[in-house]
């Protein structure tokens, strides 16, 4: 069966632009602002590019279609003691919606304008909680811990990250500071890996319920959208949501029209 990565996004990213009007996805600023801050981060940005082209152009019917995924998760709830220590409940379902959007079961794919219907992407990915954690002792993929940091959603926010090739860290947090709900920044080679997102922008209950915005579920849907550049997936208008920050290379800003990336 063909599968479009791009329709999934251009659908995905639609719905959590309108989630998003108060609240916005700040990936790309975060990749400049390291770019800026770090040349060596700069080139081996320029070089996972280069990697990922030519794996698009030489494996680009190699992927097993039969097969499903199974991706484990670890939320990393920072908190006060207060709202922010969202439920397990919320989480759940925040996993729940996760699921049913990447894997095309979200009734609104009924939108899709028709000349796309034939391409929207199912991904066979089961996004599950962590079972066990990296010493082997059983847990249920849900860390609670109370900081400061909770306000504040930085990078350096990202305390006790799980490894990086075993689980998919995502961080809760109460505030970012930059005023995003979420943003992810690829840290294969630091500490910056995982995604961060705000606590009422996971699931539709707890916190999440009854968030201001109308149509598609609103803001539930903003941790399908930053699971997307989780898995290196752009903006489908190109890495330029924003400006850059002083001192990132001209080649990380894409125009608007920008190549997304992806082999369709």
């Amino acid at each position: 069966m063909k599968r479009s990565v791009l329709s999934f996004l251009a659908t995905c990213f639609a719905v959590a632009a309108m989630a998003q009007s108060a609240h916005w996805c700040d990936t790309d600023r975060r990749i400049h602002e390291e770019m800026a801050k770090d040349p060596a981060f700069a080139q081996r940005m320029r070089e996972f590019r280069q990697e990922m082209n030519q794996l698009l152009a030489s494996n680009a019917s190699s992927r097993d279609r039969d097969v499903t995924y199974t991706i484990p998760v670890v939320f990393h709830v920072l908190h006060l003691n207060g709202m922010e220590n969202i439920s397990n409940e919320q989480l759940l379902d925040a996993m729940f919606v996760l699921n049913r959007d990447w894997n095309k079961q979200n009734p609104d794919t009924s939108e899709v304008h028709p000349a796309f219907a034939d391409n929207i992407g199912r991904m066979d990915f089961n996004f599950v909680l962590a079972t066990k954690d990296p010493q082997g002792h059983c847990t249920n993929g849900i860390v609670r811990l109370q900081t400061t940091e909770t306000l504040r959603g930085e990078s350096t926010s990202k305390f006790r990250p799980w490894p990086r090739d075993r689980y998919m860290n995502i961080y809760v947090v109460n505030s970012i500071l930059s005023g995003a709900a979420g943003y992810f920044t690829p840290g294969g080679w630091s500490v910056l890996d995982g995604i961060v997102i705000l606590d009422n922008y996971l699931g539709r209950s707890g916190n999440a319920a009854g968030i201001p915005f109308t149509g598609n579920e609103g803001s539930s849907r903003a941790l399908t959208h930053e699971v997307g550049h989780y898995f290196d997936l752009a903006h489908v208008w190109g890495s330029n949501n924003g400006v850059a920050a002083p001192g990132a290379p001209a080649w990380s800003m894409q125009g608007d029209c920008g190549d997304d990336g992806v082999e369709d």
